[in-house]
């Protein structure tokens, strides 16, 4: 048996990029070049689970183009955004569960904010997943080594057994320095990238 782990944005599903959502009320304000650094350090924090979504809200509201934007408002229109844009990679719930009929576990390590895990789990089967490792409850993040081990020590396996998935190459080079298997993955080629971790680890 072999745990295979996958990240979520750019690996099962396509990453919304800012050219899709600069026509929403939520897009920073261009004419404050320093607020899309200080909303991306509040972002970091919030996948850590250091701060709630009101204080998110409250404190980069004015970088927001709509600077009274509400909390409801706020979470009004990232679902809105994500029901247009979020689309998952063709046939990643089947791959998944194909794995699992192999007797493999299918493992989520993801660095998400709870209410993007909230709405994946509206259009996604999450169920698939033996475990989901999500940064907002573990107060952890990749690539940092904490994560990782984390992740090691809750399956109880020899890290050597575990396959690991992302599309980010710092994460894989962590993933690679505690003991994993990992790929830089392209989620529209995921089955390529499943299939060659299968033949590297002569999993039949």
């Amino acid at each position: 048996m072999k745990h295979f782990i996958f990240d979520m944005g750019g690996v099962l599903k396509k990453v919304i990029d800012n050219e899709q959502i600069e026509n929403y009320d939520i897009g920073l304000d261009k004419n404050l070049p320093e607020g899309e650094e200080f909303v991306f350090k509040l972002e970091t924090k919030l996948m850590l689970g250091n701060i709630t979504l009101e204080e998110f809200v409250l404190a980069a509201r004015k970088y927001f183009n709509k600077k009274d934007i509400t909390v409801e408002e706020y979470t009004e229109t990232y679902y809105r955004i994500g029901k247009e844009v979020n689309i998952m990679f063709p046939h990643v719930l089947d791959y998944l569960k194909q794995l699992k009929a192999e007797g493999h576990k299918v493992y989520l390590l993801s660095n998400l904010i709870e209410i993007s895990f909230i709405e994946l789990k509206t259009y996604f089967d999450v169920s698939v997943f033996d475990k989901a490792f999500l940064s907002y409850e573990m107060h952890m993040i990749k690539p940092n080594d904490d994560i990782y081990q984390a992740v090691i020590k809750e399956i109880g396996d020899d890290p050597s057994n575990m396959i690991f998935f992302d599309d980010n190459p710092k994460n894989v080079e962590a993933a690679i320095r505690n003991g994993m298997h990992s790929y830089v993955t392209d989620g529209a080629r995921l089955i390529d990238f499943i299939n060659q971790a299968k033949e590297d680890n002569n999993i039949k």
